[in-house]
């Protein structure tokens, strides 16, 4: 605060706007002109009214109050003549940590503040003789010896003094090794620890850019570190946001945050920490550090501004601590084009994109959510150049103690489960021992982790339609048995209308109403789950870590979620004790029936980490994927009464039926009740027809072996005729491929090579006698076996009309041959999954 001193006529208010701080000018006249304007005197002049002086002083010190409060930098205009005058500044002075300085007039000849009293405005023209007196009282008066008197003379001399007051100096750090600045703490101190590795060093500079205590679990051990190295000249502390609650603890203030309140402090308190000791340290922290090293000019704050101000004084605390703009305003970037050049800045507060430390080319964000279970930030500036660093945080605050608090962010975003009661992610070990002993359902330890074991439903369950409760939940189900944490879950498994009792046309009448239908598309089943030992996001197929299904899920994710959101995405499958449940497309690697243009994720559901499977509602879902830079599954309908259920499935069987104008998978019904099933579209049947076709095609021309496929559909038919045609090179592409071709009318000619002999049907028949006698076939054994069924019909028949025949499939490695196989035995194999 600058105060003003000296008669009327002065040149006070003359001199403040010259020096450019009349927009931080307060005073009485101008509460004065605010209440009552000018009145008519007995002189016959106008002048401003003085019937007011009891509001006038009270407003005045309201105004006083609040602005202080905020930090702001504040000219008081008046003639305080003695030490009195001052009392009002020096007490708020001392509640709001004000430096105070006195502009003094009063060594102005009186003869010049006549003259110049004279060319004042009429209203404002003061009679002589209170002028006269005004003088003599600045005369006889004195300025407070704790307010900086900087006296007025004519050869501006008293600018320098001003300046030196006023001005954020740029100090020069050049002699030290490196400068080390440490983003927000938030009550986090132990990875503070881990970056300074020993203490502090008498060749860094430090640079804490504030928020020290609140929300993090070691209020008082961050705050003991700071304050217990206050008296060090390589230290500077920045005042943020955060700072607010321990300033207005150390001066008996009102607390406005009931996390303070109710968190920190007991913890200050409990540790022996005193008003006193947060007023020693409140007092020593900076609004803003202004620093070169080496060539480069550095701006350091809390907040984050927009530029780097001409007049940094001008900038209130208020903003340096919480910034300009809107909490979510693109800062770095705003900063990157508009600061002066050579400049660069360094802040934390506030980091709503998750952006990287290096935020944009000239401003570093130093806030990584460490309270949250995030990352301390720090940048480190040497002679090589700015280097950050990121410590994990691994002890933080948990998600049900911010519910607790009433301090959960973005409510909408997490799942209805996230409540401050919220358990573990547990199961049970009774439920845990009934998977390991149940005949149908297998577990297989994870290889790159190996605490985690995925549970699956066995081959029989699946070939031979055993289904219970148990085993259908054991689909993508990873489970950490050790600690009885479950890692990662997924659907449990469910059937295609009309695959069993319970999904047949007239049971589904009895649905739970209304149902909803989404889109199914056309790829792999993918899960993002999270482990806590390794404190990381777990990518998995439905049976593995490891499988290359696992490997492209991880690939596509890392090219459609922006590295910035890895860690937010990490934190909230944690915190949610969630998982991601996707359709995984991948046209390259994985083709299937629908083509795709591009790799891609869909988002299907957020699912709990629990036993019994449970998703988030759809709008929470999306928002998720909004956040997350994720596609989404689309709803096609709610059906409200069968009527509608029996039309739309009625519609969807159509021939020539397409969603929007496009080709898809098909649909999947769920009910109000969360039951579900899977509704196959005709164009995703016959494609997949077509491709057991074009592989039976390959097989038996050149041969006597019958076609043994049903081709009298006309649709079948006539891609069979073209098949026909086709060089092998040319079915052996995937569907997709041989389908573009095909409707592209390319036709290539083709000479049928001669034929083949028989096979051995005599010598197959004795293998499987052999075979029969036998506890266990060998994998090697039924692929060899296999191959030839299927290259001599005779063969196959002797298969199909054999007990082992599901044995041999069993012990088969998964492979086209398998899968080939198991069609023409009658076995539909569920295709697009990994082996099981």
């Amino acid at each position: 605060m600058i105060i003003t001193r000296g008669p009327q006529g002065a040149g006070k208010s003359t001199t403040i706007r010259r020096l450019g701080l009349e927009p931080w000018l307060i005073s009485a006249d101008r509460v004065r002109e605010t209440l009552a304007g000018p009145v008519l005197g007995l002189g016959g002049r106008f002048g401003v009214s003085q019937d007011h002086e009891s509001r006038v002083w009270s407003e005045l010190k309201a105004r006083l109050n609040e602005r202080m409060a905020r930090g702001e930098l504040l000219v008081m205009d008046a003639t305080h003549p003695n030490a009195k005058a001052f009392k009002l500044y020096r007490d708020l002075a001392k509640v709001h940590r004000y430096r105070l300085a006195c502009l003094d007039f009063s060594g102005i000849a009186l003869e010049r503040c006549l003259t110049q009293n004279k060319m004042r405005e009429p209203h404002r023209v003061v009679p002589e003789g209170v002028l006269r007196k005004t003088w003599e009282s600045c005369q006889a008066g004195q300025v407070p010896d704790d307010v900086l008197r900087i006296e007025v003379d004519d050869d501006g001399a008293f600018e320098g003094d001003l300046h030196a007051f006023l001005d954020v100096p740029v100090e020069d750090l050049s002699s030290y090794r490196e400068v080390l600045h440490i983003g927000d703490l938030q009550g986090c101190v132990a990875p503070v620890h881990a970056l300074l590795d020993g203490g502090f060093r008498d060749d860094t500079f430090y640079l804490f850019v504030g928020d020290l205590c609140d929300r993090g679990p070691e209020n008082d051990a961050a705050f003991k570190l700071i304050f217990e190295n206050l008296a060090r000249p390589n230290l500077r502390v920045l005042w943020g946001n955060h700072e607010d609650h321990l300033h207005r603890w150390a001066k008996g203030l009102e607390c406005r945050s009931d996390e303070f309140e109710l968190r920190t402090l007991p913890q200050l308190v409990a540790a022996g920490i005193r008003p006193e000791d947060a007023d020693a340290l409140c007092d020593a922290l900076h609004d803003v550090v202004l620093y070169r090293y080496r060539g480069t000019q550095v701006m350091v704050c809390h907040a984050g501004m927009s530029t780097v101000p001409e007049r940094p004084a001008g900038v209130s605390s208020h903003q340096w601590a919480r910034g300009v703009g809107f909490y979510a305003s693109p800062i770095d970037a705003i900063f990157d084009e508009r600061a002066p050049a050579g400049w660069v800045q360094v802040h934390g507060h506030r980091n709503t994109p998750e952006l990287p430390i290096e935020a944009s080319p000239r401003s570093f964000n130093l806030e990584g959510k460490v309270e949250f279970g995030g990352f301390l930030r720090a940048l480190r500036l040497s002679d090589n150049g700015f280097h950050p660093v990121s410590i994990k945080s691994t002890r933080y605050r948990t998600i049900q103690e911010v519910v607790r608090a009433g301090a959960l962010r973005n409510k909408k975003m997490y799942p209805h489960w996230v409540t401050a009661d919220l358990g573990e992610p547990a199961l049970d070990e009774a439920l845990l021992a009934k998977l390991r002993t149940h005949e149908l359902i297998y577990e297989r330890p994870a290889p790159s982790r190996p605490w985690i074991s995925a549970f699956n439903f066995t081959r029989d369950a699946f070939f031979d339609a055993k289904w219970d409760e148990l085993n259908l939940t054991a689909r993508g189900l990873f489970v950490d048995p050790e600690r009885l944490r479950i890692v990662a879950r997924s659907y449990d498994k469910f059937f295609n209308v009309g695959e069993r009792p319970e999904t047949a046309p007239e049971a589904l009448a009895k649905l739970a109403f209304p149902v909803s239908v989404w889109v199914k598309e056309n790829g792999f089943l993918g899960l993002a789950g999270y482990d806590e030992r390794t404190d990381e996001i777990v990518w998995a197929s439905k049976s593995s870590l490891e499988s290359d299904f696992a490997g492209w899920l991880r690939e596509i994710a890392e090219a459609t979620i922006p590295a910035r959101l890895f860690d937010k995405l990490r934190r909230y499958l944690r915190d949610a004790q969630a998982t991601f449940v996707f359709e995984v497309i991948d046209p390259e690697r994985d083709p299937h029936m629908i083509a795709y243009d591009e790799a891609k994720l869909v988002l299907l559901d957020v699912v709990r980490r629990a036993p019994t499977f449970e998703r988030m509602a759809y709008p929470g879902l999306q928002r998720v994927g909004k956040a997350f830079g994720l596609e989404v599954k689309e709803r096609a309908a709610s059906l409200s009464n069968p009527k509608a259920l029996d039309g739309f499935l009625t519609t969807a069987d159509a021939t020539d039926y397409l969603w929007q104008g496009r080709p898809i998978e098909g649909f999947v019904l769920e009910d109000a009740a969360g039951f579900q099933c899977k509704v196959k579209l005709d164009y995703y049947r016959f494609w997949k027809r077509v491709r057991g076709l074009k592989e039976r095609i390959r097989k038996v021309r050149g041969t006597d072996k019958p076609l043994a496929r049903d081709i009298s559909d006309p649709r079948i038919h006539a891609f069979y005729e073209w098949a026909m045609r086709q060089p092998d090179e040319v079915l052996a592409k995937d569907i997709g491929a041989v389908r573009a071709l095909f409707l592209a009318g390319v036709d290539t000619a083709w000479t049928p090579p001669p034929k083949r002999p028989d096979g051995q049907v005599r010598g197959f028949a004795r293998a499987l006698e052999a075979l029969g006698e036998r506890s266990e076939i060998k994998p090697s054994t039924a692929e060899q076996l296999l191959e030839k069924a299927l290259a001599n019909d005779e063969m196959m028949e002797l298969l199909r009309d054999s007990p082992l025949r599901i044995g041999l499939l069993l012990a088969a490695p998964q492979s086209d041959q398998r899968q080939e196989a198991a069609e023409r035995l009658g076995v539909d194999l569920d295709e697009g999954s990994d082996p099981t």
